[in-house]
């Protein structure tokens, strides 16, 4: 199931950075070698190319939407347990002389540090990713047409910069941030096992 999370949050990664680019492009002209200003999108042609450009917007923030639903709270579970796990691990790997046995430990603290990494990671590229889009609104040649248009581009601009986000069921949202404040955690409640044991 992680797989697919991953597969999923990297295609729609790529869409919005797809619909950043689109949006970049949208008062320039067609061939780009061309100077030819006919080429550049009309006021009259500007409602329909908008309404395909929000509708591909909407669609992926309901996307987004479906995938908090399915994997919410089976984050919630990694994040919860993951930095147990990681304090657990590292007072066995400390406490045991068995060297194959420590080594048993070492790959399995490994494994859940890139479980952790990779779920925080791909939250991480979907909030980046659909906040870009205001960035390719801001970035398109808006000063060119009228200010009716561009009253219109403030506001996919104002919903962009609402992040797209995973939560773990709402408590935290999962990006790099909470990956450190995992590992910081996971490191106190070992330091705090290490002084109860003898």
């Amino acid at each position: 199931m992680d797989y697919f999370l991953y597969t999923t949050c990297t295609y729609i990664k790529l869409q919005f950075n797809i619909l950043k680019t689109k949006f970049e492009l949208l008062f320039t002209p067609s061939n780009s070698i061309s100077q030819n200003t006919d080429d550049v999108i009309t006021p009259a042609e500007f409602p329909a190319k908008f309404k395909e450009l929000v509708t591909w917007h909407q669609k992926l923030i309901k996307a987004v939407d479906m995938l908090e639903y399915i994997f919410t709270k089976a984050t919630l579970y990694n994040i919860s347990a993951s930095s147990l796990m990681i304090c657990l691990t590292l007072f066995n790997a400390t406490i045991i002389k068995d060297t194959a046995l420590v080594l048993s430990f070492f790959v399995f603290l490994c494994v859940t540090y890139l479980q952790i990494y990779f779920l925080c990671y791909f939250g991480n590229i979907i909030s980046d990713s659909s906040v870009g889009i205001a960035d390719g609104v801001y970035n398109s040649k808006w000063y060119m047409m009228d200010a009716a248009i561009g009253r219109h581009l403030i506001l996919v601009m104002m919903r962009s910069q609402k992040p797209c986000k995973l939560t773990a069921f709402g408590f935290t949202d999962i990006d790099l941030n909470v990956f450190m404040r995992i590992l910081s955690n996971a490191w106190s409640y070992f330091a705090l096992l290490k002084t109860f044991y003898p």
